[in-house]
């Protein structure tokens, strides 16, 4: 019995030393883990700051881009399309003007009211020319705009027109 006392007490050191050991080692497992989750954490919060900095520049810089212009009313036209039977167009159209700095602006509201008479002329040519078919497609209206901004801004020399609004829409 005295040598089983004595091997235990051998022993027991061993079994210390080993338990010592291994909380060292778990505290050094938990102190990385902890040391690294701060670090990880930090570095996301840097990149979703910056993300957000980029988002809001984004966001600026199209708000700058889509600065409404000068709003012109051009009128309300009524138009016999290109078709076989007795068909016409009703519709209202608002002119923007592009204003990228404000002595471009004023001039292309003036502009635009001495070429009206002009730009109405050509409006009303272009959707003459048009059928049913043309006007009835998804993107007819968008196509329609293009050509309408680009025909008006070959007249125009001073100003420049931004886009068309069609506040007014039918076809019988």
């Amino acid at each position: 019995m005295a040598e089983e006392e004595q091997k235990e007490k051998k022993n027991m050191p061993f079994i210390t030393k080993a338990l010592v050991i291994a909380i060292i080692a778990i505290m050094v497992v938990v102190f990385a883990a902890g040391i690294s989750y701060f670090v990880a954490s930090k570095a996301i919060k840097n990149v979703s700051l910056m993300e957000n900095n980029n988002k809001k520049e984004e966001k600026e810089e199209k708000k700058e881009e889509t600065k409404l212009g000068i709003i012109h009313e051009f009128g309300d036209f009524t138009v016999n399309l290109n078709e076989m039977d007795s068909r016409y167009l009703v519709c209202a159209v608002r002119l923007e003007i592009d204003i990228t700095d404000d002595e471009k602006g004023e001039l292309g509201l003036a502009e635009l009211t001495t070429q009206e008479v002009i730009l109405k002329d050509k409006f009303l040519t272009i959707l003459k020319s048009k059928s049913i078919q043309d006007l009835k497609e998804d993107t007819s209206l968008l196509k329609l705009r293009e050509e309408l901004v680009t025909s008006f801004n070959e007249i125009m020399v001073k100003g420049k027109i931004k886009n068309i609004y069609f506040v007014k829409w039918l076809i019988q």
